[in-house]
């Protein structure tokens, strides 16, 4: 029960930073930040399994923009892309990326 309720209190701890937060207009910005708030922990390797369509609707943004931002990410080191997946290797370096913008 105390795992279960120290969980739900940083779900909602995270939600209310979120509200508290100004809205975030770079889509690079905003990927690493959907990834960081779906991820129990800031750090480590990450996957997401989603089609670029689905990934474009749930940041905003249209499939060409968000694989535009993919591909700069893949380039620089911070992410490994596959058909349908994205893989991190370090989630707390992409944040890192995402902070120095």
């Amino acid at each position: 029960r105390i795992n279960y309720l120290n969980l739900l209190s940083t779900s909602l701890h995270r939600a209310q930073q979120n509200l508290s937060e100004k809205p975030n207009l770079n889509l690079t910005k905003r990927f690493i930040q959907t990834v960081k708030n779906n991820s129990i922990l800031p750090v480590g390797e990450k996957h997401i399994y989603a089609s670029m369509i689905d990934l474009a609707d749930h940041l905003g943004a249209t499939r060409l923009h968000l694989s535009a931002m993919l591909n700069q990410l893949e380039t620089q080191g911070h992410i490994v892309m596959a058909r349908r997946h994205i893989a991190i290797p370090a989630l707390q370096n992409l944040i890192r990326y995402g902070q120095e913008l």
